[in-house]
């Protein structure tokens, strides 16, 4: 059996140009002090900090604005389901 553990909330900063946090998360690398979590529903990248708990920020992958309605926002989002560290060469 695994065993979960909470680590934090996926909150961002409240002055971004989204919901206060981030709701679909499909991938995560943990790299250095941060957490790196790809989003499945977004056109960003969410990087929060590992030992703390304040609000994460966004980095933007993707050009466009995302429709708010469910059914045309998943017709439009690219549809990323994981995300892998490359360490450099």
């Amino acid at each position: 059996m695994i065993k979960l553990e909470k680590i934090r909330d996926l909150d961002v900063e409240a002055d971004s140009p989204r919901p206060v946090h981030l709701s679909a998360a499909s991938g995560l690398v943990c790299h250095e002090a941060a957490m790196y979590v790809i989003t499945d529903d977004d056109l960003h990248l969410g990087v929060f900090p590992v030992r703390s708990s304040g609000p994460g920020g966004l980095i933007r992958l993707f050009d466009g604005v995302l429709p708010q309605s469910h059914d045309e926002r998943k017709k439009q989002k690219p549809d990323l389901e994981a995300l892998t560290l490359i360490p450099p060469q």
